[in-house]
């Protein structure tokens, strides 16, 4: 993917237009809007459950009241996890 920097490079040397460029995310997919679920588990795209298991674990450890981690947050974390699975087992 090309950053907005190397972008403006091609368009300088005469490369790239960036008109054509433009005009070609009229025609780009629209963007997923990820359930909130997912944003607690920080993900910035759709997993599968194994990955939604593994992130939770990892962040359960941290956010464990053992660990000083607060009951609410923990709390909210689980039912991420058990929204997020139930939602990638529907769909």
């Amino acid at each position: 993917m090309l950053a907005l920097e190397d972008l403006a490079r091609l368009a300088e040397r005469g490369i790239y237009k960036l008109q054509t460029w433009i005009e070609g995310m009229r025609y780009l997919p629209t963007l997923l809007e990820l359930s909130a679920c997912f944003r607690v588990l920080s993900f910035d795209h759709l997993p599968d459950i194994a990955m939604v298991t593994g992130r939770y674990r990892s962040i359960a450890k941290q956010q464990h009241r053992d660990n000083g981690g607060s009951n609410v947050q923990f709390i909210a974390l689980q039912k991420a996890a058990e929204e997020a699975k139930r939602y990638l087992e529907e769909a």
